[in-house]
């Protein structure tokens, strides 16, 4: 038993020492190509870090998407792809980076049974959507865009994950900001955020330590983005934002998520009263969106009409 102990810890060590060589070795890498074509490095970078990777869609989800009704709007560049099912008060559901609307599939059935109408899409970049990067901003342009360019929704609730909830705080925020211009504006939502990205920016940074990317790229990306949409990262992070929203959120989490951290969450709701915070152990980043008992939690939360 010890000997088993020290050797499991001696591979452990091994294979963390091994990492961080690869990881310093990859950092000079970038540092010396950031000197010699910063272009490069950008391409590089955004290609790994701004562009989603496919999602694939199980038999379940293609033939609920067979029976949706597609339509599309306009966000930006992009052209985007949404579905509809149901008819009755909406709830809308946003995805997460690298995921699409119909990951929500588990949820969809027990509301339209219910009497509600069911609205999702794809993010730019995303499954149908047209566009090959994207990033927050996109995201809650996207969201933002949808809520304005179909204002005759008759939209109850909104669940999101992770980005996507990101994205629907900054256009809640956003929303809060015209309601003296946009008559719809006070009307309450009720709110579901399952793992929210709430600390942006430093989920980012933690991402580009561990593959070795220097934050100076990062912060460079991160200007180009604010030149190019006009929003800026530190004024508009969603664990600030969160706290101008003043209706009731629930959110879960699962205390074990290597996504994003859970510990922004708990701090949230401690923080603020109108936050219900449910948390999960065992069902990480991905699972926690299709958990029965979880499906069960969010519709138990919105009710039926």
């Amino acid at each position: 038993m010890t000997i088993s102990y020290k050797h499991s810890s001696l591979a452990s060590t091994n294979v963390r020492f091994y990492k961080n060589i690869k990881t310093h070795i990859i950092s000079a890498g970038f540092t010396l190509l950031w000197i010699l074509a910063k272009p490069v490095v950008k391409y590089i970078v955004r290609a790994l870090f701004f562009k989603p990777q496919k999602y694939k869609l199980s038999p379940q989800e293609k033939q609920m998407l067979k029976a949706a009704e597609k339509f599309e709007f306009k966000s930006g560049d992009d052209m985007l792809t949404g579905y509809k099912w149901g008819q009755g008060p909406t709830i809308v559901f946003v995805h997460g980076w690298a995921g699409r609307g119909i990951q929500f599939h588990s949820h969809f059935q027990s509301f339209i049974d219910t009497g509600y109408s069911i609205i999702t899409f794809d993010q730019a970049g995303h499954g149908n959507s047209v566009g090959r990067d994207s990033n927050y901003f996109k995201f809650s342009n996207a969201v933002y865009d949808l809520m304005h360019q179909y204002k005759e929704i008759d939209v109850s609730a909104i669940v999101a994950h992770s980005l996507g909830a990101s994205a629907v705080i900054n256009y809640l925020w956003r929303r809060k900001k015209s309601k003296n211009k946009d008559s719809k504006a006070t009307k309450e939502i009720k709110l579901a955020f399952i793992a929210p990205a709430l600390s942006l920016i430093e989920t980012l940074n933690n991402a580009f330590i561990t593959y070795g990317v220097p934050l100076r790229i990062l912060n460079s990306l991160l200007c180009d983005i604010e030149k190019k949409t006009g929003h800026i990262f530190q004024e508009e992070n969603p664990k600030d934002l969160i706290q101008t929203i003043g209706s009731d959120i629930l959110i879960l989490h699962d205390t074990k998520d290597r996504a994003v951290s859970y510990e922004e969450s708990w701090k949230a709701s401690l923080l603020q009263n109108n936050i219900r915070l449910i948390s999960t152990q065992g069902l990480g980043h991905i699972r926690i969106l299709r958990d029965e008992e979880m499906v069960k939690e969010i519709h138990a939360y919105i009710g039926s009409i």
